[in-house]
């Protein structure tokens, strides 16, 4: 071979092996951009905005009677201190999806008259349209109305299946009320809400009262509580309830000689009817799983500063439903 040929073919291996150079780093630019795009989307993916969060508030005056007439200027909004802006405001009676807890264990056969009282007086106070999801349990939590019927308005036809359960058994109150608040997400009606009545004890449920806690705490359901058991010999059940009802912007009643559950069970659901709704945006979009906290603020120039009741705190996360 002349040396010319052999420069010839070292320029071609030369000419070669840039290109190959060339198409490796262009190959390595390639996957650095998928990647950073694919990265881009992923984090995206992992951190959605928070879309709304919606409250349903109480509001009363000193005296505790329910404020009704508010306005949406009358209203303030602040997420872990800082105001927010109200997208949406309604102060309308509108049709929601009830949920009744109704213990039907042994340790209630004395209250049974009792309970069915309460649980009437609450379905006769509601909004007619409203739909209502029925979970009776002793040691065992089941829906209350015929299969394959989740939700029901008719007040005769939950008489009649009130009148059907003897109470017996052990309690499964954890179990019960975990299975409502998932029965309730398949509920028609925007507005949501949960009313537990039991002696507050438990000692069958699968379910524990943590878990039962963290589920509601990731749900925007209020929880009543309406327990037969006297306030001032409160325990750590009774303690458990109380925090389950404030933590969702409910309220636990402990019923004692005093009181009686048919004219409270008429109070919770007369709370429901005069209830605001209040929507707002977050301005912190990441979804970091962290807890925010709500305060919301009522007042005008001739009541002044209004109580406010709505639940204290939401959990930023991806996914808002309850992992049941």
């Amino acid at each position: 071979m002349s040396s010319r040929e052999i420069s010839d073919l070292a320029g071609i291996l030369a000419l070669l092996l840039f290109c190959a150079a060339a198409t490796l780093r262009a190959s390595k630019l390639l996957r650095s951009a998928s990647n950073a795009i694919n990265g881009v989307v992923r984090h995206k993916e992992a951190h959605p905005p928070v879309s709304r969060v919606t409250l349903p508030v109480t509001v009363t005056d000193r005296l505790g009677q329910f404020v009704s007439g508010l306005r949406q200027e009358d209203f303030l909004i602040f997420e872990n201190g800082k105001p927010q802006v109200i997208s949406a405001f309604r102060n309308e009676d509108l049709p929601m999806t009830v949920g009744l807890v109704i213990d039907s264990s042994e340790s209630m056969r004395a209250k049974c008259s009792e309970v069915r009282a309460a649980v009437m007086s609450f379905a006769e106070s509601r909004n007619s349209e409203d739909e209502i999801l029925v979970v009776k349990f002793n040691e065992r939590a089941s829906l209350g109305w015929p299969p394959n019927m989740f939700f029901n308005n008719n007040v005769e036809q939950l008489q009649a299946a009130l009148a059907k359960h003897s109470p017996e058994g052990e309690t499964a109150l954890y179990d019960a009320i975990f299975l409502a608040m998932k029965r309730l997400e398949l509920g028609t009606r925007e507005r949501k809400s949960l009313l537990v009545i039991s002696d507050g004890d438990d000692n069958a449920s699968r379910i524990s009262s943590q878990q039962v806690l963290a589920a509601a705490e990731r749900n925007s359901v209020p929880i009543y509580v309406l327990v037969f058991q006297d306030h001032t010999s409160i325990n750590s059940q009774a303690a458990f309830l109380t925090q389950l009802a404030e933590t969702t912007g409910g309220r636990a009643h402990f019923i004692g000689r005093r009181k009686k559950a048919s004219s409270i069970a008429k109070q919770i659901a007369r709370e429901l009817r005069e209830q605001y709704t209040l929507v707002y945006s977050p301005s912190h979009l990441d979804h970091n799983g962290a807890f925010r906290t709500i305060r919301v603020v009522a007042q005008t120039s001739a009541q002044g500063k209004l109580l406010v009741r709505t639940r204290p705190s939401y959990l930023a996360q991806k996914d808002s439903c309850l992992p049941l």
